[in-house]
């Protein structure tokens, strides 16, 4: 008997369903916080956010934040959507590694923008050190990422 590593019909349009839905969901919510930003921007140029403007930046960057979330996720996503709604895909792994590399480095920029707005908007909630540490692990996974041992592309590595 031919061992074959399809998923069954109901598993692959249940998994396409919910990474439709979930990229659909966070465009929604993008849009939703652009709104917010766009109806309380400020005209100031300056860097120092007064009290009563911090929630227009936080939806700015918060915008910008969900902008590379959604970003990210779609290049993994939109070909795991096609390959599970076309098994016989031929360039399913290139495409599904090509994915999983963009969105790797994408997530690992959010991360770190993440921490600059609370740092930034929140001082005091996390230790000085945090953000440098941050940054130093984050540019040493970004090089770990660029090893040819990830096997992005071929069988067996880091595209499932």
């Amino acid at each position: 008997m031919e061992k074959t590593d399809e998923k069954p019909f109901g598993a692959r349009i249940g998994e396409a369903g919910f990474c439709i839905i979930y990229l659909v969901y966070v465009l929604i919510l993008v849009f939703i916080m652009k709104n917010k930003y766009d109806t309380g921007m400020l005209a100031t140029d300056t860097l120092i956010v007064a009290p009563e403007h911090l929630d227009t930046y936080r939806f700015g960057f918060g915008f910008l934040l969900a902008i590379a979330l959604v970003g990210g996720d779609a290049f993994h996503l939109i070909p795991r959507i096609i390959s599970n709604l076309r098994p016989k895909w031929r360039d399913r792994r290139r495409w599904l590694g090509l994915g999983n590399l963009i969105s790797s480095v994408t997530m690992t920029l959010f991360y770190v923008a993440l921490a600059y707005v609370m740092d930034r908007y929140m001082p005091g909630r996390m230790p000085q050190a945090v953000p440098l540490t941050l940054v130093v692990l984050s540019a040493i996974r970004l090089c770990l990422c660029a090893f040819p041992a990830n096997n992005w592309f071929g069988d067996g590595g880091s595209a499932g």
